[in-house]
Parts: structure tokens; sequence; C-alpha cells
């Protein structure tokens, strides 16, 4: 909400709904920096540069309209990217087992390298781990995304989070 004195904010235009909608997408992702970038250009239109430069009146407008929800996603991606980052504290084990909860049929590679990054090792440490090269744990990473229909490691604990509360 605008406090006193400040201005108040209006709802983005239509083509700024879209660009919001694909930046909204990336939230939590590695993406979110680019689709961000992209996201304050494309509010930006196809505006003439005037002699304020880009910043000129019409990117203000545009991007005042739409402060209130960028800040909440810039907000929320940095929750997600640091809960991501943050060790569980789950042997390997435990991390095995909560990964198994969410897919059952998730073959087991798959869900080593899940339980890897549940545990907070990078790609490099879960392929140094399982004695596999890094472009497979990528390839298993990226099989056991789209299985359990997460996008990011965020996404992976988010949903073993709501598994741990449902068990």
């Amino acid at each position: 909400m605008a406090r006193s004195g400040e201005p108040r904010l209006t709802p983005p235009s239509a083509s700024a709904s879209r660009w919001i909608a694909r930046l909204a997408a990336t939230v939590g992702t590695p993406a979110f920096d680019h689709a961000l970038r992209h996201t304050v250009r494309g509010l930006g239109g196809s505006a003439p540069q005037g002699p304020d430069g880009p910043f000129a009146e019409y990117y203000v407008r545009q991007l005042n309209g739409a402060a209130e929800l960028l800040m909440t996603f810039l907000r929320r991606h940095a929750e997600l990217r640091a809960a991501a980052r943050q060790p569980s504290g789950l042997s390997p084990d435990q991390a095995l087992e909560l990964v198994g909860t969410l897919h059952a049929g998730l073959p087991p590679r798959e869900r080593e390298v899940c339980a890897g990054i549940l545990r907070g090792l990078s790609m490099k440490a879960v392929a140094r781990e399982l004695g596999i090269a890094a472009s497979s744990a990528i390839t298993y990473r990226r099989r056991a995304y789209r299985r359990l229909g997460v996008s990011s490691a965020a996404g992976l604990v988010a949903r073993c989070r709501g598994a741990e509360r449902e068990g």
C-alpha cells in the first residue's frame, strides 16, 4: 500500500500484465534474473527515448504501475533461493527416503540426485558423490524435476516440506 504522501500505484496495463506473468513463472528459479531484466525492458515498451534518457516519464509510469508486484516477486524469489541453498541437515538415507515419498516410481539415480540437492550439495558435489559426470547429474535432475512437477531446487524443497507435513 502507498503511504501518505506517496503516489498511489496504478494497475499495470494489459501488455505489462503479460510481462509480469512471464516473470511470475520464474520466481524461485535461476531464470528469474534474466526474466526480471526482460520484464523491466518490456514494461518500457517501444516508447521513443526522450531527453531524460531511457527512464523517461513513460518508463517511470510503467514501472510505477507494477512496482509493488515486482517487489513482491523479488522478496519471494530471494526467500525461495535462500531456502534452496540451506543445507537441510538430512542424512543421505533420510533425504533418499523423503524423495521416495514424493514419487514412488522415481528411478534410483534421479532419486539420489534429488537427495543430494535436498542435502544442499551443488551439482558438482552430487556428481562427485555418485561417481558420475556433472552433465549426467544435470540430466538426472532435469528428468526428476519433470517427473516431480517442479522446476527448481526451491520447488523440490517446497514439495518435500509438504510431504513431511502430510507424513
